[in-house]
């Protein structure tokens, strides 16, 4: 997404199932094209340690 500034950041959110532990982080990119990289890469991370997605 876009910041007030029309700068690309990219939110990432990340948390356990059976405990209370999570975290925010931001990433500020470049461009869109970096951060659907970046997106890209933690998918293929997540699909190698066994995580699915889950229909929302």
């Amino acid at each position: 997404m876009r910041d007030l500034l029309q700068d690309w950041v990219l939110i990432v959110a990340r948390g356990g199932k059976t405990n209370r532990l999570g975290a925010l982080r931001t990433l500020f990119v470049s461009s869109e094209a970096e951060g659907m990289k970046i997106i890209e890469t933690m998918e293929k991370v997540r699909i190698r340690r066994g995580y699915v997605r889950v229909p929302v």
